[in-house]
């Protein structure tokens, strides 16, 4: 119990960040361990003062006498209520350190993607004064590909690696000599590809890299529309002018309008004998003022109909058609690109991937003489792996 705190603190730490679920996560008291316990398989150990608990399917709970205290009282109540057979476990990080003190893991260049987490909660559970003493992992290196030059068959490719390859039988010994040369290649395409940003630049890229496609068909096409949108876009702007112009116009006679407007009223109210002379003036400034507001009128009704010309050409049947045209060509276009990055990915990763970690079962199929496999064991490498840091 003296170390326990230290222990879960050390795991919690080790999986931050991580997918990994903190031990909190699984309930009070869980430890970084499960039980197996017959006839009711595998769940998470959960330890408080009063009850044991192993989270199976259907949970089990143990009433403890006295609280546990050591691993010697746990094997005690796990057998006494379990019967000789029950197991622990350690969980993903933990697994690796409950083992690695009495074997040596052999494991490919890939095996296990925690060991890191391992490493990182050994080493905060030795800061904290707990010794350990643990083998170092074995890791083996392969050099699958490299080996297949052995090898005297021909490989019919799947779609993303005869892209690549640029066939769709190659033989083992090419296929050997050129797969890092093509990788590097995939990997320049996705960089490539990452970076273009505008259609017309996609499409020439998509046309260079295959002549023969229709891509040349295409850019032919998207500019077509483009050019069609860029003289209705022309013809839209010239008209949107002579808005702007009308709404000078109309400005300029709001102004003359509430200008005579004041002088009609200052006129009304100055005089206080309507002669000929001044009624004659009345109806000169209401005249006036009527004038002013049927230009204004004729102008709003001018400005009504070159807004609806100027959506007509914006929004009509020829710009929708060319709109169309460029969305179309363009979602082909991201739709190769999608398809060109999944294909080097497939490549790139798959390549990789196996290269460290070949399938037994390929050896016999791709060579049956068996010298492919010959050469791999021939060129395999290992070297350690260390869980802790030395001290």
């Amino acid at each position: 119990t003296a170390t326990r705190d230290i222990a879960v603190n050390a795991y919690n730490e080790a999986v931050a960040g991580g997918e990994m679920y903190a031990l909190d996560r699984f309930g009070k008291g869980a430890l970084p361990f499960d039980c197996i316990v017959p006839g009711r398989g595998r769940g998470t150990l959960r330890i408080t003062d009063r009850v044991l608990f192993v989270e199976t399917r259907n949970p089990v709970a143990v009433a403890l006498k006295k609280p546990v205290e050591s691993i010697h009282d746990l094997a005690a109540v796990l057998t006494s209520r379990f019967g000789p057979h029950v197991t622990l476990v350690g969980k993903a990080v933990s697994l690796i350190s409950m083992l690695a003190q009495e074997f040596i893991f052999v494991f490919n260049e890939e095996g296990s993607m925690y060991v890191h987490r391992t490493h990182q909660m050994n080493d905060i559970l030795m800061k904290h004064g707990i010794e350990l003493h643990m083998h170092p992992i074995l890791r083996l290196q392969y050099h699958t590909w490299d080996a297949l030059s052995n090898a005297r068959t021909t490989l019919c490719l799947p779609e993303h690696l005869a892209q690549a390859f640029g066939s769709r039988q190659i033989g083992c010994e090419e296929f050997s000599a050129r797969w890092r040369e093509v990788l590097l290649e995939q990997e320049e395409l996705l960089t490539r590809l990452q970076k273009i940003k505008k259609p017309a630049e996609l499409l020439g890229f998509l046309q260079k890299r295959d002549p023969a496609s229709p891509w040349e068909e295409r850019i032919v096409e998207y500019e077509a529309a483009k050019q069609k949108l860029m003289q209705l876009r022309a013809e839209a702007a010239v008209i949107q002018q002579n808005i702007q112009a009308d709404y000078g116009k109309l400005r300029a006679i709001k102004l003359s309008l509430e200008a005579a407007q004041r002088e009609s009223g200052r006129h009304f109210r100055s005089v206080t004998h309507w002669t000929q002379e001044e009624l004659q003036q009345r109806e000169h400034l209401q005249k006036q003022i009527s004038q002013l507001l049927n230009a204004a009128r004729q102008l709003c009704n001018e400005i009504n109909e070159n807004s609806t010309q100027r959506s007509n050409i914006e929004r009509g049947v020829e710009a929708a058609e060319a709109r169309r045209k460029m969305r179309t060509i363009e979602l082909e276009s991201e739709l190769a690109r999608l398809r060109m990055v999944r294909y080097a990915l497939l490549t790139t990763e798959g390549l990789k991937h196996t290269n460290h970690r070949p399938s037994a079962w390929w050896m016999p199929l791709v060579d049956s003489t068996g010298a492919w496999f010959r050469k791999i064991a021939q060129t395999t490498q290992a070297y350690q792996e260390q869980i802790q840091t030395d001290t």
